[in-house]
């Protein structure tokens, strides 16, 4: 008990006379740092649950999160090196702090270096751990440093906060290098005695070196604190001498370099600009050159420039600088000067910083730069460079003359060098839209040189032009579907119209001019001496027309026109005032205008997009819709239903084709030749199958549909396609007159019906035996041909799908249906072939003369060619046969009996059988599952050709069968009447010595008195 209450004792004086530390954490590698506090901006301020309110941590440039791979953290800089500061709340200081950090790139180390109470330590790829002591101040910091760009994060930070025993107010006073210059003050609690330190809001100036003068007592003092510029920190444009080269260095990405390969700088990619430490790819010199200062490449020996044509940066986007080569190649090299940021000296052109500094603010880390002498430059070289580009001992001067030898083009001399090769004529003498341009090989050898090019006319110009307007070509343009158009009564005498009538004078345009010099707009209706201009550009909302007119030649100096490329037409743009272009939107009409750096994008929207078609045009793009017609009577054929039409009015001879039509009206104009052609176009009609029997063969795939019927109804998922068979029966068709429509059949199920007056998209329900199918019919490209689609939905929206040639499944022959919505495309098209014959096959009985046998059942009537048909009739255990003479009923199995093995059926007439008859036979216009017990196959054993029960189940379709219940193995035919005529049937068993039959095809092992089979022969056994 006495120890106990002499320590408690110690503890109780020990309170009195210290001061008592809280651990305040701010993140834990097991708790989000949300916990903790809440982060704005790049300040984390701690809560309660922390240790202690408002504790702030400040360079912090991510989110709080708990999703990164090292567990619960803050997330810091992206940028190559940073600061981050910690600071109390008043009244209290900071003792230490402890942390964690995790570099996200771990093959990018960095270094943290404490500014009091600790050392510096690098990262590996496990992480570091920092931790200090012995601080006394309100606020502690830690500097960052990577050799590039990278971000590390803190997955636990815990800093100790103190009241302090006996605090003092510090007061630092920031003075510059004089001394006397006052910058800036910062009031720090710190505990009595302790250290100085510089406080990091001072000390932000990388730049700078500090020193501090006076101490801290027992009381509030002031300290001063001295900065002084590091050597060779360059701060305005009097620092920059011609004679050095400096490094520059931005404050949040390191130092700037250009690699070997560089070719560009953009402010995307990089592609020409790093920041990184690396000896000379990281020097720059600033050249003063007649009052301007130029930006060069020590490492590349290259000026950074411009690639475009603009000597100043506020027109084009930043992407456009570039370095440029030696020896004076180069064009438009960017002018630069130092301007005061926000912490540090700007680097810009004094426009633009983004083309620079890589950021378009200039207030961002990234363009707060400072630049240090680096080494002693020569700048011999650049300023001869710069010597030779501003004024250049050797130029040369680019033509462009048009095939025939004319001048089109003369540029102004261009700066060069001796022995320079050119061989293309540079981009921005180019009209693309209107030529191909050759190639050359010439040496510069002379101080003042001609370069001449060679522009030949492109075949897809936009428009096709005259140089005066004695022959000019017309067109008729349309921009957003509304047509360009000519009207007297109108406010400047022009109109947009929705439509316009081909050949309409007031809505024919012409150009007049050529691309280099510019082209100047006519109007057929208006005249060839008033050009197409304006009077004023309303740049806010307009809904008139009335910044648009006509004006006689000499009137108004805006008269030209540029023709640009432009996706799916082209767009005008004044030659004069390329700012100022033709446009039609909601808001604007006709007008508009646009900054340089605009064009790139608004040009090619709809409303900037013209389309122009001539004369020629109309007529022939109404030409090429007709020009495969077939005229006549026959399927896929057109006929004429006006007699009128027959006699051409534009010329005497008989229109019996589009191409008789339009060569008819050649002697004529191109109205007079599209008149006649509307006058065809208008009194045909597509010649329709009537009813009767054809195939349909899918355009895509030449394959024959056979719509093979499941469970009494079409199988809307499968169709069986005959690849390329426009022979069999099963791919026969049946289309037939009905109410509503023509119906259409195959192996006697209807599945839908055809009109040609419905249009596709309108049928209703899916393809059963009794749902309704509209089609749209198509001109076929032979005769006898129409094509079709078959529309499967009702014709809205997803509901709407056409049978197409679906997919194909090569055991099956099978096709599923797909859907499509296009119903002119290929796979939903079906060719009409009128359908005369089809071809059975028949198998031989295996005699040295052989005779050849097959059943056959078809839903149309037939006559035979190269076998007979008989009808079966059953007569105890025979079958008697019948030949037919003549047609072959539809409907009708027979057995065909022939010398070869194919035998020809001709369709004869219209008859057609929906449902297959039976005769003795039973016919079946389907594939048959056989029934094992009641139903008998032809088949063949030992020679012998008859009907008995098969090992196999299934019966291919349009054939014929045996149903009988009588209890047997098979049924003999009998051909001749007489019971020693009769033949055997094969019903699967295997002869194996004697094997014997009765004559109705029973086999026995013990034969008794009678008439038998005996191994294929008649015997008889007494």
């Amino acid at each position: 008990m006495k120890k106990l209450l002499l320590l408690l004792t110690a503890l109780l004086t020990l309170g009195g006379s210290t001061a008592w530390a809280t651990d305040v954490t701010v993140i834990s590698s097991s708790q989000d740092a949300t916990t903790y506090g809440a982060l704005s901006g790049t300040t984390f301020t701690t809560n309660d649950a922390s240790g202690m309110v408002g504790v702030t941590v400040d360079g912090v440039i991510g989110t709080t999160a708990t999703s990164f791979n090292y567990g619960a953290c803050l997330a810091f800089t992206s940028t190559a090196s940073g600061t981050v500061t910690m600071t109390a709340p008043t009244g209290y200081i900071i003792t230490g702090y402890r942390l964690t950090a995790r570099s996200n790139t771990s093959s990018v180390p960095y270094t943290l270096t404490p500014s009091a109470g600790g050392n510096a330590v690098v990262s590996s790829t496990d992480g570091v751990q920092l931790e200090t002591s012995g601080l006394k101040a309100q606020t502690a910091s830690f500097t960052y440093s990577a050799a590039s760009d990278n971000s590390f994060y803190i997955p636990s930070l815990v800093i100790t906060v103190v009241a302090p025993e006996s605090p003092v107010n510090v007061t630092y006073n920031l003075y510059e290098s004089d001394g006397t210059t006052w910058v800036n003050s910062v009031v720090a609690v710190q505990e009595a005695n302790s250290a100085v330190y510089v406080p990091s809001s001072l000390a932000g100036y990388t730049y700078y070196d500090y020193e501090t003068s006076g101490t801290i007592g027992e009381s509030d003092c002031v300290i001063t604190v001295k900065r002084t510029l590091k050597s060779g920190v360059v701060i305005s444009n009097s620092n920059l001498s011609n004679e050095k080269c400096y490094n520059i260095t931005t404050n949040g990405r390191g130092a700037w370099v250009v690699p070997d390969e560089a070719t560009a700088v953009t402010s995307t990619t990089n592609a020409g600009l790093a920041f990184s430490a690396s000896d000379t790819k990281q020097q720059f010199a600033f050249i003063l050159y007649e009052g301007n200062y130029y930006l060069y490449s020590v490492s590349q020996s290259k000026f950074i420039s411009k690639s475009g044509n603009y000597t100043t940066l506020t027109e084009e986007p930043d992407d456009n600088v570039t370095l440029l080569t030696s020896n004076g190649s180069f064009s438009y090299p960017v002018v630069v000067a130092l301007q005061n940021g926000s912490y540090h000296a700007g680097i810009s052109n004094g426009y633009n910083p983004a083309v620079i500094t890589h950021y378009n603010s200039l207030s961002d880390n990234g363009n707060r730069a400072y630049i240090t002498e680096a080494d002693d430059f020569d700048p011999t070289a650049a300023l001869a460079e710069l010597d030779n580009y501003f004024h250049p001992s050797y130029t040369v001067t680019y033509k462009v003359q048009d095939e025939g030898g004319n001048i089109l083009f003369t540029s102004d001399p261009v700066g060069t060098t001796l022995g320079a090769n050119i061989t293309t004529l540079p981009a921005e003498y180019q009209i693309t839209a209107f030529y191909n341009y050759n190639n050359i090989d010439l040496t510069v050898s002379d101080a003042n040189t001609t370069a001449v090019f060679t522009a030949t006319l492109k075949d897809d110009a936009p428009v096709k032009f005259t140089t005066d307007a004695t022959n000019p070509y017309y067109y008729n343009l349309n921009i957003r579907s509304q047509y360009l158009v000519y009207d007297a009564g109108a406010t400047g005498e022009v109109t947009l119209q929705t439509s316009s009538e081909p050949f309409n004078a007031n809505a024919s345009w012409a150009f007049i001019g050529e691309p280099y010099a510019g082209f100047k707009v006519i109007n057929k209706t208006k005249g060839t001496g008033s050009y197409l201009t304006y009077t004023s550009i309303v740049t806010g909302g307009n809904s008139g027309n009335n910044n648009i007119q006509f004006v006689a030649a000499g009137d108004f100096t805006n008269q030209y026109w540029n023709i640009d490329t432009n996706t799916g037409g082209f767009c005008l743009r004044m030659k004069e005032n390329p700012s100022i272009y033709f446009h039609h939107d909601y808001t604007y009409k006709f007008l508009r205008t646009c900054s340089v750096s605009e064009w790139s994008t608004v040009h090619n929207d709809a409303g900037s997009t013209i389309i122009a078609s001539t004369d020629e045009d109309v007529l022939f793009a109404l030409y090429d819709s007709m020009k495969d017609w077939l005229f006549g009577t026959s399927i896929g054929q057109m006929n004429t239903t006006d007699a009128a039409v027959v006699t051409n009015e534009v010329a005497t001879s008989t229109v019996s084709s589009v191409g008789t039509a339009i060569s008819a009206a050649q002697t004529a104009d191109y109205p007079s030749a599209y008149e006649a052609l509307v006058k065809v176009r208008d009194n045909v009609a597509l010649v329709t199958p009537d009813a009767g029997f054809y195939r349909l063969k899918n355009v895509a795939t030449d394959k024959y549909l056979n719509a093979t019927a499941v469970s009494g109804y079409l199988n809307t998922n499968k169709y069986v396609f005959a690849n390329g068979d426009n022979t069999s029966a099963a791919t026969v068709i049946r289309l037939q007159e009905g109410e509503g429509g023509i119906y259409m059949y195959n192996q006697g199920y209807g599945f839908g019906w055809v009109d040609a007056s419905k249009s596709a998209g309108a049928g209703l329900g899916y393809l059963t035996s009794i749902a309704d199918k509209y089609v749209n019919w198509f001109p076929g490209k032979a005769a006898n041909q129409i094509a079709f689609a078959i529309c499967l939905g009702n014709g809205t929206g997803d509901y709407a799908s056409y049978l197409t040639k679906g997919i194909y499944t090569a055991d099956t022959g099978d096709e599923s249906v797909v859907g499509g919505t296009d119903y002119t495309a290929n796979a939903a098209q079906w060719v009409v072939e009128e359908a005369t014959s089809a071809t059975v096959n028949l198998n031989s009985d295996g005699a040295a003369t052989p005779t050849y046998y097959a059943t056959f059942c078809a839903p149309f009537s037939y006559t035979v060619s190269g076998a007979t048909a008989y009808t079966l009739a059953e007569s105890g255990d025979y079958l008697v046969p019948t030949p037919v003479d003549g047609k072959v009923a539809a409907g009708t199995p027979v057995l065909l009996k022939g010398t070869a093995s194919t035998a020809t059926l001709t369709i004869v007439g219209t008859d057609y059988a929906e449902t297959p008859g039976t005769n003795g036979l039973t016919g079946t216009y389907l594939a048959k599952t056989i029934n094992g017990t009641t139903d008998y196959v032809l088949g063949i054993n030992a020679g012998v050709v008859g009907f008995y029960h098969w090992d196999s189940s299934n019966l291919s379709a349009n054939r014929a069968y045996l149903a009988s219940t009588t209890s047997v193995k098979g049924f003999a035919i009998n051909w001749d009447g007489e019971t020693d005529g009769i033949s055997a049937v094969d019903n699967g068993q295997s002869a194996k010595g004697e094997t014997i039959y009765t004559l109705s095809g029973q086999r026995v092992s013990k034969p008794t008195r009678g008439l038998y089979i005996v191994n294929g022969k008649k015997v008889v056994i007494k």
